[in-house]
């Protein structure tokens, strides 16, 4: 259909070389009325909508909703006919061609079509504008917090995750076990982080400045203890464990805005 219009042929012309047999697959004139509007020759204007990427946390996080945009993007990535014909010349056509020879509503199967392109195009508009909110802020993604640097705005939501996860991270340090670990020697506290890591994977240089904190400076073990005390699973509690323990800039963030312990 891409090449027929493409290459100049008339609308009209297009019926006489159709099957007669198609009369016995009425499906086959709603995917022929559909693939020519597909072509966008009723638009006089056709807009190019980019593919958008997506990183490995909204990945995780909005799987759904990515697949949800992917499909409508997908269904606006076809191949537009540089060639204009009015919507009402295309139904006028499609009704003398179609309609009275087969006796199909061609009307009906053209406004079904319009209705779900509007309805993509709302959908697009919309992940637009949140894509566009989100990157307003500094840190707009879980990982960012990684990167956090102080004055940097964090996305709302974001925000009052880490608010509630380090209150909740903090409260680890109410645990009978922190009060019996916290008067211990600097090498009883990294061994005892050693022994109860689960599954934290850090760098060598990232737990090489945990155990010098612990060893130059006591009260730092309050920072790092609940880190093998909190359950790490989930991507966005992982990020968020991971800034705290590794960005002071972050630490001090949490510090400012935690409630008293």
């Amino acid at each position: 259909m891409y090449n027929y219009l493409s290459w100049g042929f008339d609308l009209n012309s297009l019926y006489d070389v159709i099957d007669q047999e198609c009369n016995h697959e009425r499906t086959a004139f709603e995917t022929l009325i559909r693939s020519i509007l597909e072509t966008e020759i009723y638009k006089k204007e056709k807009k190019v909508m980019n593919t958008l990427e997506f990183d490995e946390d909204m990945q995780r996080i909005h799987s759904l909703e990515i697949q949800r945009i992917r499909f409508v993007i997908d269904s606006f990535q076809r191949n537009k006919v540089d060639r204009y014909i009015p919507l009402d010349e295309i139904r006028e056509s499609l009704k003398n061609g179609l309609g009275r020879k087969w006796q199909i509503d061609t009307d009906s199967i053209i406004d079904q079509y319009l209705k779900e392109e509007k309805r993509k195009k709302n959908a697009h508009e919309e992940w637009e504008g949140k894509r566009g909110k989100e990157e307003s802020y500094d840190i707009s993604l879980y990982h960012q917090l990684l990167n956090y640097k102080c004055g940097n705005s964090i996305k709302p939501v974001i925000r009052q995750s880490l608010r509630n996860f380090f209150r909740f991270y903090r409260e680890r340090l109410q645990e009978k076990e922190f009060a019996d670990l916290i008067g211990q020697p600097p090498e009883e506290k990294c061994k005892w982080m050693v022994e109860n890591n689960k599954g934290v994977l850090l760098r060598d240089q990232d737990w090489g400045k945990i155990f010098a904190d612990i060893e130059y400076e006591k009260c730092s073990f309050a920072r790092y203890y609940p880190l093998m005390r909190v359950k790490l699973d989930h991507p966005c509690i992982l990020d968020m464990a991971r800034g705290i323990v590794l960005n002071d800039e972050l630490y001090r963030y949490c510090m400012d805005m935690a409630d008293p312990v």
